[in-house]
């Protein structure tokens, strides 16, 4: 039998099993002419990468930090990406010849990567946006393709079996016009993901500490990669030979980047709501003279330090800056300010904000430039705390006439 009836890469059929052999091609349903099966290092790490995205998808469903929405999107993005390895997997060591039904139903999934990573960042950026019916405008690629592939889907084993055969000979045209297309959505994504309001390093704002518009570029920074690194597969060796390289790239850089921000997240608890606070503080070492010494610095730390204009300021970090414990401060602050820690936190970065709104010196900044400089990260919660503490928008604030607002103050 000559080396040219074998699929290109493929090594000649086993002499050792022919008992093994022998059942393959009967459930393939040719002789001698597709190389056995066989799982190698590279099929194994995509398996591994799989699994663990699956892993990762559940975890984060568990996770508070960073809102439970961005975590959903991230989630199914996870399971795609675990369906496409499974995918490639099969096909590159031939086993989709035995599954001949899943040929092509992860090609719709392809079409889903770049929606899935822009509605992550924009999650993470714009946290108090809601989902619109209009966002799901971005799966019209991947039900368009659905649509054209059900003929294909609606075939027969052994006519999938057929078209996979010649596959594994060589990609078809098909399959090169469906990755070109694939690569330049990704490219309007990669487009898209730049637009977005704060994805994109700012002189005038102090947005280094956000681990929210942190995260948002890992995300965009690892898919520009991937987009690159298929492209260069696509111009260089497009063919079954190399179908698991990309994939296990995007394997490794996005199941390292989920595994960091676990780490760095709280699993949600529930939490007792509305505790009376006497009932809440009834084991607490914290003295009524402390409370006033602790009181008395959280004030100067505030006003002099102006630590609130901290993006990521958290109740642990301004307890340390502090040198009490979290529970202390939640305690002063409920117990002698009468507020959360949020509420807390927002009426001074209202009140900077309301104070550069209407300085002169300020006048040429946009109105998410400074509020990205009091410590906002989003328009969105800006506008609301901006609203609850003032009872009117900031635009409604700069238009004001001078006189109107002192009455406001």
């Amino acid at each position: 039998m000559s080396r040219a009836r074998f699929s290109r890469g493929a090594r000649a059929p086993s002499t050792t099993g022919p008992a093994r052999r022998a059942r393959y091609d009967e459930r393939v349903g040719i002789s001698g002419q597709i190389a056995e099966p066989e799982l190698g290092v590279v099929a194994i790490l995509n398996f591994v990468g799989a699994g663990q995205a699956l892993v990762f998808a559940c975890a984060l469903l568990g996770v508070r930090r960073g809102g439970s929405r961005a975590n959903r999107i991230l989630a199914a993005l996870l399971v795609v990406i675990a369906v496409m390895l499974v995918w490639n997997v099969l096909l590159h060591t031939r086993y989709l010849l035995w599954v001949p039904h899943l040929a092509q139903l992860h090609v719709p999934l392809q079409l889903l990567i770049g929606p899935l990573v822009w509605l992550h960042a924009r999650a993470l950026l714009q946290r108090d946006r809601a989902f619109a019916i209009r966002d799901l405008l971005h799966a019209v690629p991947a039900v368009a393709c659905t649509l054209y592939l059900t003929p294909f889907y609606l075939q027969d084993a052994a006519e999938k079996q057929d078209y996979l055969r010649a596959a594994l000979d060589g990609y078809p045209l098909e399959w090169r016009v469906r990755t070109a297309i694939v690569l330049a959505l990704g490219g309007v994504y990669i487009v898209a993901l730049g637009s977005l309001p704060g994805l994109l390093p700012r002189r005038d704002t102090r947005d280094l500490a956000d681990p929210d518009r942190f995260w948002a570029r890992v995300w965009a920074g690892a898919f520009a990669v991937i987009l690159v690194a298929g492209a260069t597969r696509y111009f260089l060796d497009y063919g079954v030979r190399s179908n698991l390289v990309v994939p296990l790239l995007l394997s490794a850089l996005v199941n390292a980047a989920v595994f960091l921000r676990l780490r760095a997240a709280p699993v949600a608890m529930s939490v007792p709501e509305a505790l009376p606070l006497a009932k809440k503080y009834e084991r607490s070492t914290l003295t009524a003279d402390r409370a006033e010494r602790y009181l008395e610095r959280l004030i100067v730390l505030m006003e002099t330090e102006r630590c609130y204009m901290v993006g990521d300021l958290s109740l642990s970090s301004l307890a340390d800056r502090l040198a009490i414990s979290p529970h202390h401060l939640s305690q002063l602050l409920n117990e002698r300010i009468g507020k959360s820690f949020n509420d807390f936190v927002n009426s001074y970065r209202v009140d900077e904000a309301r104070r550069r709104l209407v300085d002169p010196k300020d006048s040429q900044f946009s109105i998410l430039a400074i509020a990205e400089s009091a410590g906002f990260t989003s328009k969105s919660a800006f506008n609301a705390a901006f609203k609850k503490h003032t009872g009117m928008t900031p635009s409604e604030w700069r238009k004001l006439p001078a006189g109107e607002r002192k009455r406001e103050r």
